[in-house]
């Protein structure tokens, strides 16, 4: 099962794409979160799914082309908080370990590993550092 309806939403998408099994789509949202994933299509983000196992540039360019409508006219926007200009702790720390220098892959997974441990943006990007340094 899926924790939230966006997810299976999401889910469903992904697998409705040409080239992409439920493996893979399952690997897509493992890696990313749906309002990660949706801020990738939204803003054409290749590199954002880097990390995903499985997932090269040509079917990242496949997934954005694909999903860029669906994503951008749906409801999934209000149910994940209003994508447009996401503002999550675990973004915005993603994008401060970026800009410190890290590769967003590195800082993806770090965020991802210490997320469940810190409530606001700042204990996320130190947890973080303490785990990359």
């Amino acid at each position: 099962g899926f924790v939230t309806e966006p997810e299976k939403e999401m889910f469903e998408k992904l697998t409705g794409i040409s080239g992409v099994g439920p493996k893979m789509a399952l690997s897509v949202l493992t890696t990313l979160s749906v309002s990660e994933l949706a801020a990738a299509i939204i803003s054409s983000d290749i590199a954002a799914f880097s990390p995903v196992s499985g997932v090269g540039k040509k079917m990242a360019e496949r997934i954005i082309l694909e999903l860029r409508e669906k994503v951008t006219n749906d409801n999934m926007l209000a149910d994940i908080g209003g994508v447009a200009g996401i503002v999550n702790p675990e973004s915005e720390a993603v994008n401060a370990l970026v800009s410190l220098g890290y590769k967003r892959a590195e800082a993806l997974k770090s965020i991802a590993s210490v997320k469940n441990l810190g409530d606001t943006t700042e204990e996320l990007i130190l947890l973080a550092l303490k785990r990359l340094g």
